[in-house]
């Protein structure tokens, strides 16, 4: 089974998340006209947690590092669904034991560009990302080409990224059936379930 992180690093990661963000909640209280910056402040204080802790909670795997192994991990699936339908996909993940709920499928091509992909980093929910189809123009993508790109280049803190390219010349991004199903062999969930019915 996937090596789990050491438990007292754990604690103390999210002992110090929950005394910081009460202490925003208080502070917000205190000042309830600043309300709207409660969310932007969490998400400071996560990200520099994460980056104090970032040694001891990365996972290496294969040399390749990756955030946290959730206790009870998912996949988030994004792409356009016309590309391969809801039922399409779920049906390939059953074929492989991995069950509707531990997936989460973002297959309207309209709402992945406002999608709040900064949530991705440090997940405490999603073991991988698997990419299909999506937009350039991004948010929370910062000063990377794509949000892609900035997974990739951070992988360290983000759920074990995978992108699902066509084989033609256009090498392009797209969901596909043996794509697909090429890419849940590989993540870290599918892996852990062989593991653990080992």
């Amino acid at each position: 089974m996937l090596n789990i992180i050491n438990s007292a690093y754990k604690q103390s990661f999210f002992k110090e998340l929950r005394e910081k963000i009460e202490e925003q909640i208080i502070n917000i209280q205190i000042e309830r006209d600043h309300l709207e910056n409660l969310g932007t402040n969490i998400n400071k204080i996560v990200i520099s947690l994460c980056n104090k802790y970032k040694s001891k909670l990365e996972i290496e795997e294969n040399n390749e590092k990756y955030w946290n192994m959730p206790q009870n991990p998912r996949i988030l699936i994004i792409g356009e669904e016309h590309h391969l339908k809801k039922n399409d996909i779920i049906g390939i993940a059953k074929n492989l034991n991995i069950n509707k709920e531990q997936l989460d499928l973002m297959l309207d091509y309209n709402k992945i560009g406002s999608f709040n992909f900064a949530s991705l980093e440090c997940s405490g929910v999603y073991s991988d990302i698997i990419f299909g189809a999506n937009p350039h123009s991004t948010k929370d993508k910062g000063e990377f080409s794509s949000i892609t790109e900035k997974i990739k280049q951070n992988q360290q803190n983000y759920p074990k990224l995978h992108l699902l390219r066509t084989n033609n010349s256009a090498n392009e991004l797209k969901l596909t059936k043996t794509s697909l199903k090429e890419a849940l062999l590989n993540t870290r969930l599918y892996k852990d379930n062989i593991d653990s019915n080992s």
